[in-house]
């Protein structure tokens, strides 16, 4: 969850203790993996675990894995597990590496440890992006963009990492360029409502309210 600090170890020895009943019972242990909202036909969300059936890339195979993420500012964190084949997968991150990225690499890990197929995972426009605007400005961080966006095969955009990089610079008062960052996720994500809210912030933190 987000606003908790922690480290790869204490997860770790959490991840331990959800195997045993020393420090939930059986019975509490039960309700935190069983699936209490369906989201889609694999996907179901327990008691602050997302439960999921994925294919392994080995013919037939699929496991269960549980897994949850958190978020505060500057970082994100993701903690996914394989219970049944007592695996587990943490991530502590502190760029603009989207949440969703972060799933799509532990997967990857997973079929390296299974020696299943895997595929690295591409580079992100949006690291990219702030990396180019740090050093030289929006105008060459946009033209990066739109060089890159036509590489698919080597870059990916998130609506989430995009996101991100306009609310750290919304957060440094850098509201024209945030203002920009989010219409361009607005153009990439249009059926996104929240892409819509972070234009609307903007605009407010402008003091534009027409």
């Amino acid at each position: 969850a987000g606003g908790i600090y922690s480290t790869v170890g204490d997860l770790f020895l959490w991840d331990q203790s959800l195997y045993t009943a020393k420090i939930l019972s059986d019975r509490y242990r039960t309700k935190l993996f069983t699936p209490s909202i369906t989201l889609d036909s694999v996907t179901s969300y327990g008691y602050g675990w997302t439960l999921k059936r994925v294919p392994t890339k080995v013919a037939n195979d699929s496991v269960t894995v549980t897994y949850h993420t958190g978020t505060i500012t500057g970082f994100n964190a993701l903690m996914y597990r394989v219970p049944e084949r007592l695996q587990t997968f943490i991530f502590l991150n502190n760029m603009l590496v989207g949440r969703e990225r972060l799933i799509e690499m532990a997967r990857g890990c997973m079929n390296i440890l299974n020696g299943a197929a895997y595929e690295l995972p591409k580079q992100s426009l949006a690291v990219v992006m702030g990396k180019q605007f740090l050093s030289t400005g929006l105008t060459s961080a946009m033209h990066t963009y739109s060089e890159l966006k036509r590489d698919t095969a080597h870059y990916e955009l998130h609506e989430d990492e995009i996101n991100a990089f306009g609310y750290q610079l919304l957060r440094s008062r850098r509201l024209n360029e945030a203002l920009e960052i989010f219409k361009l996720n607005v153009t990439e994500f249009p059926k996104s409502s929240n892409v819509y809210d972070s234009v609307g912030e903007a605009f407010l933190s402008l003091g534009d309210t027409s």
